[in-house]
């Protein structure tokens, strides 16, 4: 019979896998809005929207690697060794997110965006 006192510390491990899994889906959303609202209702496309239809794809495939990353590392935690992974990929996923916001913001400043006259 399994002692219930170490199934809830098992999912008291997993709950920060999950929690990572849930907002790497939520920013996978949220670059798939933007992703669909490029461009002008007449079909017109500026600078920014040519280079943001590259871009989020790859966004979101790296948002996808970190939800796959998170649920494995987070379906077997056993010990320390793969927490300290969760958390590396946690890091991993803070940065990624400051480097889309900063790339944004260089994509934003230096290509024309439809700003008009």
């Amino acid at each position: 019979m399994k002692d219930p006192g170490n199934e809830n510390s098992s999912l008291k491990g997993r709950v920060p896998s999950f929690l990572l899994a849930g907002v790497s889906f939520g920013v996978i959303c949220l670059y798939y809005r933007k992703w669909s609202l490029i461009g002008f209702p007449d079909g017109h496309r500026t600078e920014l929207d040519i280079v943001y239809e590259k871009v989020y794809p790859v966004y979101m495939v790296v948002s996808l690697l970190f939800i796959l990353a998170s649920l494995y590392l987070g379906g077997s935690i056993r010990g320390k060794p793969r927490r300290k992974k969760l958390k590396w990929v946690f890091v991993f996923f803070i940065i990624f997110l400051l480097s889309t916001f900063v790339i944004a913001h260089y994509l934003y400043k230096n290509f024309e965006h439809g700003q008009g006259g």
